[in-house]
């Protein structure tokens, strides 16, 4: 799959999709041009979205999709992997499981709730300039919808959400293309330089190999 100028090899994906809830993946049967589409969709999104996250960071995320083969509602996912990576990359999540030695350290929901607020901020810091602003994306996210509810029990049908995929990924490649639109953000600092973090090379970086990112779904 091409993405800009860098590939993405789709050798050794799972397939699976991945809820907001975390519930067990069910196991799906999709064609390498069908996830290569989804990974292609999913690093449009993000650069879109998250326009001041380090690019970095976000072949980061895409390879992660990649290895553990998510599939899904393109914000859904893009949340997810979001939201994770910050929790375990760039603050004190991990390390306060341990505080108090072994096994005496937080639980999960004492350890999120402690840096809640720190992933929120690097999150806001990264969607600012985002094409959350444009009228013309509100508008076909507001179709979108309106589509989907027709769809009934279809809805969540896999071929549905990859229809609704195309369109979203689409518009946001023609905002991003646009001088005053994603072509014009600029990005923030990473907030893990500096820090010790899983330095595996993804295979989807011909260009420049940046750090693979640590654990996903916790």
């Amino acid at each position: 799959m091409a993405w800009g100028s860098r590939t993405v090899s789709l050798e050794g994906s799972g397939n699976r999709p991945l809820s907001a809830n975390r519930s067990p993946p069910e196991r799906l049967l999709l064609s390498a041009d069908d996830q290569a589409a989804f990974l292609d969709q999913l690093g449009i999104y993000l650069a879109a979205l998250y326009p001041r996250c380090p690019e970095a960071w976000r072949w980061r995320l895409v390879e992660r999709a990649r290895k553990r083969g998510h599939y899904g509602r393109l914000g859904e996912i893009a949340g997810i992997l979001v939201d994770t990576s910050v929790r375990h990359e760039a603050t004190d999540y991990d390390r306060l499981f341990k505080v108090n030695g072994r096994g005496g350290g937080l639980t999960r929901e004492e350890a999120r709730m402690v840096v809640a607020a720190e992933v929120q901020d690097t999150v806001e810091a990264w969607r600012l300039g985002s094409v959350e602003t444009d009228a013309s994306y509100a508008e076909m996210l507001r179709d979108i919808r309106r589509r989907r509810q027709k769809k009934g029990r279809r809805r969540n049908n896999f071929g549905v959400i990859g229809h609704e995929s195309a369109a979203i990924a689409d518009h946001l490649r023609e905002w991003l293309a646009r001088p005053s639109g994603g072509g014009s953000a600029g990005t923030v600092e990473d907030p893990t330089e500096g820090v010790n973090v899983d330095t595996e090379a993804p295979a989807a970086c011909v260009e420049r190999h940046a750090p693979a990112m640590g654990q996903v779904v916790d």
